[in-house]
């Protein structure tokens, strides 16, 4: 549990533990601006998977959380992404900042929503979607989280978030050859899609009135025959999607997309660069009145 006051006033310091054999994992509990002081690995010293979970757990509203620079790591006996979060909210916490660092190495870089909300585990099945209906605006919150000037590298997801009003700024996402794919080939998780085997994402949101801005995302992983894409946008009403650089670097462009908007209407989609995938947006569940503004 992290204390809630800095000896100099500042920010609050979050350094790794002296002892060697037991987990490095944060708890923050109250109000106020957190720096991490040092590089931070999730170090499990024995090899059992089950035993991973999130390296820093956010449980307050009115948090600023600056890596300065530094990278939040899953450590030296799990280098290749599967299970274990980066940063996670608990419940619906708003007024967060999350900015200035490296994460990698997880089974998902912020996970800021709870279980349910992103919805239904397999949208192209018509009995799971009728189980698991859209979202109405209203039970959304505000949470009013910024995420920004983070670089991302090797995760199974990025960016998995749920609110809205919610700000995602000049971050770059390097999706790398091992992301998002299991040991035998297969697909890890992913983002409730349309796409049969499900669709891959690196940054999920679900809520209005988003921006997405300014960000670069780096698509290089191989083609495994599920859907690939950058932004996906569910319930996404009002949501800017502005300035950002998505590539896919892989030859391969089959099952590859910019940007998947589900069940989203009056959402702007402007001044962004999308090269070298299969199709630049894809709509699903197009409600009856949508207005979106392309590149």
């Amino acid at each position: 549990m992290m204390s809630s006051h800095a000896s100099d006033g500042s920010c609050i310091p979050i350094r790794a533990p002296r002892h060697t054999n037991s987990t490095s994992m944060f708890d923050i509990h109250a109000p106020g601006h957190y720096c991490v002081v040092e590089d931070l690995h999730a170090r499990w010293d024995f090899a059992d998977h089950s035993a991973e979970g999130t390296l820093i757990t956010i449980n307050s509203d009115d948090v600023v959380l600056d890596l300065q620079g530094h990278t939040l790591g899953r450590g030296r006996l799990f280098k290749s992404s599967g299970s274990g979060d980066g940063i996670s909210i608990n419940g619906h916490r708003k007024n967060i900042t999350i900015k200035n660092g490296i994460i990698r190495d997880f089974w998902c870089a912020l996970y800021l929503a709870d279980t349910y909300d992103l919805g239904a585990p397999d949208a192209a099945n018509k009995e799971n979607e009728d189980r698991f209906p859209p979202k109405q605006l209203y039970e959304i919150p505000k949470t009013n989280i910024i995420i920004e000037s983070i670089t991302f590298k090797n995760n199974d997801r990025e960016i998995f978030i749920y609110g809205s009003n919610n700000i995602i700024r000049n971050n770059k996402i390097i999706r790398t050859e091992n992301s998002g794919v299991k040991a035998d080939g297969t697909a890890g998780p992913f983002a409730y899609g349309p796409f049969g085997r499900g669709t891959r994402a690196t940054i999920i949101a679900h809520g209005s009135s988003n921006r997405i801005e300014n960000n670069e995302i780096i698509l290089t992983a191989k083609n495994y025959g599920f859907q690939s894409t950058a932004i996906y946008l569910r319930d996404g009403d009002g949501t800017v999607i502005s300035g950002n650089k998505i590539v896919n670097k892989n030859e391969d462009q089959r099952n590859t997309s910019g940007i998947v908007l589900r069940n989203t209407k009056k959402v702007v989609i402007e001044n962004n660069n999308i090269s070298d995938v299969e199709k630049d947006i894809v709509i699903i569940r197009e409600p009856e009145e949508r207005s979106v503004k392309k590149n």
